[in-house]
């Protein structure tokens, strides 16, 4: 089975070659020349890592029947503690399958765990000795920024279910809903849900104002862009 890029279709390449490339030239990818028929009827009984050896043995063709039967079990047997590709019934006509079982609990070591192997069996196969850099995806950065230094925030409830939020400075201010509901108090409210209700049912003097987003409110109100 040959591989060839996305960006060239003439460039071709064996199975550890794209492996251990990883991308082709000009940020393209390697894709399997062709797609090898699955025998679906004779594989629908298998464990989860003898299917995956079936599979993995259409595409890579270049590596030994007892490199990939080694690898599959090694991968997902014991480390998915016997429940790789565990599917649970939910009712009838209904599973569920469970992408959790692996090494991290996380879908991704159905991928992760078994690449490290070949990686080093198609470096093997080529006789490449360098190292091989592995280059993380940087974590996502927060929603919000990190919380800072802020003035602390005080809250009364409501009979209503309702909180009063304000700074601490504010607290003996704001002690009751008539104390919120006046000219000049600045109000913040999320858009769509209970807290618009409430102001719009219970604060008719106040000056109140949309801010989409929930979460931020409290920073809104540390940094005195608000009062409750």
């Amino acid at each position: 089975m040959q591989y060839l890029s996305t960006r060239d279709s003439a460039l071709r390449v064996s199975a550890q070659e794209a492996i251990v490339r990883g991308l082709a030239p000009q940020s393209g990818l390697f894709v399997p020349e062709a797609f090898p028929k699955a025998d679906l009827e004779a594989w629908k009984s298998l464990s989860y890592p003898a299917l995956a050896e079936k599979v993995l043995d259409g595409f890579l063709t270049d590596y030994s029947a007892d490199f990939l039967h080694n690898a599959t079990a090694a991968t997902y047997g014991d480390a998915f503690g016997g429940k790789a590709g565990e599917t649970v019934r939910v009712r009838d006509g209904l599973y569920s399958l469970e992408l959790w079982h692996g090494p991290t609990c996380a879908f991704k070591d159905y991928a992760l765990q078994l690449m490290p192997k070949l990686l080093v069996e198609a470096k093997k196969m080529l006789g490449r000795t360098e190292t091989t850099p592995i280059q993380q995806a940087p974590a996502a950065p927060p929603r919000t920024p990190p919380p800072t230094a802020q003035p602390p925030l005080a809250h009364s409830y409501l009979a209503t279910g309702k909180t009063i939020l304000c700074r601490e400075a504010d607290a003996a201010r704001f002690g009751s809903l008539a104390d919120v509901d006046r000219p000049g108090v600045r109000v913040l409210y999320n858009p769509g849900g209970t807290n618009e209700d409430f102001v719009k049912t219970h604060l008719h003097h106040a000056d109140c104002r949309v801010f989409a987003r929930n979460a931020a409110i409290p920073d809104c109100i540390a940094a005195g862009k608000a009062d409750v």
